[in-house]
C-alpha cells in the first residue's frame, strides 16, 4: 500500500473508538519502511492534537486503520 493511500484514513482502536486521522507517516529510510503513523487526534488530549502511533500497534489497514496498544 502506498503512503498516499494511508493518509486521510481514520484510525480506530480494536474496541471501536475513533482516535483520529492519519496525516503523515514516519519513515525508516534505512529499512525502506514506515515506522509510525502521525495521527491528528479527534479530540486533543493534554493540549496535544497529534500523536505518533508505532506501526507495531497497527493490526489492520483497509477502509480504516485498526490499532491495538500492546499490553
Amino acid at each position: 500500500m502506498r503512503a498516499t493511500e494511508i493518509r486521510g484514513k481514520e484510525v480506530y482502536t480494536n474496541i471501536g473508538k475513533l482516535v483520529g486521522t492519519v496525516v503523515d507517516l514516519d519513515m525508516d529510510f534505512g529499512a525502506g519502511v514506515a515506522s509510525a503513523l502521525q495521527v491528528k487526534l479527534k479530540k486533543p488530549v493534554e493540549s496535544k492534537s497529534m500523536i505518533s502511533v508505532p506501526f507495531s500497534w497497527v493490526k489492520a489497514i483497509g477502509d480504516i486503520i485498526l490499532i491495538k496498544k500492546p499490553g
